[in-house]
């Protein structure tokens, strides 16, 4: 397999485009991305395991769109723009954490030390 690791919640602009605007998202399990979207987002293994999800979910327009409105829910809930960038600024200029954002911080990594 000569396909590069990915990084832990590794994301792009496209995901939260399409999680914003309520389109049902397939990611690879690599990103650990449930982390954030719990089950807002299908995961996948194996191109075969991506491939029995689309046909899936194809057959089963109900569930398609569960999923996909509980994407856009956490998308607008917890991973707005106002949130992100002022989880950024604190994280930049060192500051303690407003709130508990949801994701995996440097409180939570250090206290797992």
């Amino acid at each position: 397999d000569d396909r590069r690791p990915e990084a832990f919640l590794y994301s792009s602009d496209r995901i939260a485009l399409l999680l914003g605007q309520g389109t049902l998202v397939h990611t690879s399990a690599a990103a650990h991305l449930e982390t954030l979207y719990e089950d807002g987002l299908v995961i996948f293994s194996s191109r075969e395991e991506l491939a029995e999800n689309v046909i899936a979910l194809t057959k089963d327009d109900e569930r398609r769109r569960a999923i996909a409105a509980k994407g856009w829910q956490i998308a607008h809930s917890r991973t707005n723009g106002t949130r992100i960038a002022k989880y950024m600024l604190e994280t930049l200029l060192e500051k303690t954490l407003s709130e508990d954002y949801g994701w995996p911080t440097r409180e939570l990594s250090s206290s797992r030390k």
